[in-house]
């Protein structure tokens, strides 16, 4: 085998025989052979020094009764690699199948579904946008880029966005920044942040209502806001003066007012004067608030806070226009004498 191999092989470096001569190891062969074979192993004996796993190094090996083993150095120069076993292949194959369907996953599952609904967004005219974010999935309302597009063309889709989405700040700017009125879906402490509320009243100014109180009485909020109305103010006016101009202009502007401001009188009888309402100038707060109400019980909407839970004022705003309940205070919302006088003025 030695010759006869070495001619076949003449890239080898070497081909070392070791004969195995001695009769007591041949018969010790012989044992170890009978048992292997007993025990279904193949007719492979190993040389002791060898390990089939050294790269380079490939072991070849006889029938056992020449009782050889046979050592082939590889030529180097050959670049012969490590085979793996067949139980590795078996498991690279499947790995490489679980990472085929991975990606099989992500071209259909939701990478898929963000990325279709981004495509179709940018497809979308205004309208649109809105539309589509309303109808999409939870997976799509609930991923940032997804929501960010879409308030980008559609401010108030930031209704749909997810809640936790929605304490974003980023997202809340773009949203109010394209439409000034998504700011009454922000969460509180954003209607108390002075940067989105001057966003929002750049946008639109009535997104003013829905600010905070202690918003509304900032002068520079409340100076841009109504320049964005179109209203001649300026800097030298105080907060008063300022919101006198807007309300004589639109009486509606009074919402955009805290509540402390909605109590002076004056600026609610300019309000109320502009929106047609017959009241005097000689009347107190409350007269011209039920004055008001008694001619239109949506009235009650433009009132200060402690007038719309005035029981008396209530039940004549309801009087005149039961859905006007809405407006009231909410623990007289469950009064019955005003339950039972708006059903009686629906009716």
């Amino acid at each position: 085998m030695g010759t006869a191999h070495g001619r076949e092989r003449c890239c080898l470096h070497a081909v070392v025989l070791e004969e195995v001569a001695s009769e007591d190891t041949s018969e010790a062969l012989s044992e170890n052979t009978s048992e292997d074979t007993a025990e279904g192993e193949p007719d492979v004996q190993l040389h002791p020094r060898i390990d089939p796993r050294v790269p380079h190094i490939t072991p070849v090996f006889g029938p056992k009764s020449q009782h050889r083993a046979e050592i082939v150095l590889l030529n180097r120069e050959q670049g012969m690699q490590f085979q793996p076993r067949e139980d590795e292949k078996v498991e690279k194959t499947e790995k490489e199948e679980q990472k085929e369907e991975r990606s099989a996953e992500e071209r259909t599952g939701p990478a898929k579904e963000v990325e279709d609904f981004l495509t179709e967004l940018e497809n979308s005219d205004h309208i649109g946008a809105y539309r589509l974010f309303r109808d999409s999935s939870p997976r799509v309302k609930s991923d940032r880029d997804c929501a960010l597009a879409a308030v980008k063309k559609h401010g108030t889709s930031f209704f749909y966005a997810a809640n936790a989405l929605k304490a974003d700040k980023e997202l809340a700017l773009a949203a109010v920044t394209e439409e000034g009125l998504a700011l009454e879906y922000a969460p509180d402490h954003f209607k108390a942040d002075k940067e989105l509320v001057l966003a929002a009243s750049t946008s639109n100014f009535e997104a003013l209502e829905y600010a905070d109180d202690s918003i509304k009485s900032d002068k520079d909020v409340a100076l841009l806001a109504f320049k964005c109305m179109g209203c001649e103010v300026d800097d030298h006016m105080s907060l008063k003066e300022i919101f006198l101009a807007a309300v004589q202009q639109d009486g509606e502007a009074i919402l955009c007012a805290s509540d402390s401001m909605r109590c002076d009188k004056d600026i609610t009888f300019s309000a109320f004067k502009s929106m047609g309402y017959d009241v005097e100038e000689h009347m107190s707060l409350k007269e011209l608030v039920l004055a008001a109400v008694q001619a239109d019980g949506q009235a009650l909407e433009f009132s200060p806070k402690h007038l719309k839970a005035d029981k008396e004022v209530a039940l004549a705003a309801v009087t005149q226009d039961g859905s006007a309940l809405q407006w009231a205070d909410d623990l007289l919302k469950s009064d019955q004498d005003l339950i039972k006088a708006a059903a009686e003025s629906d009716g």
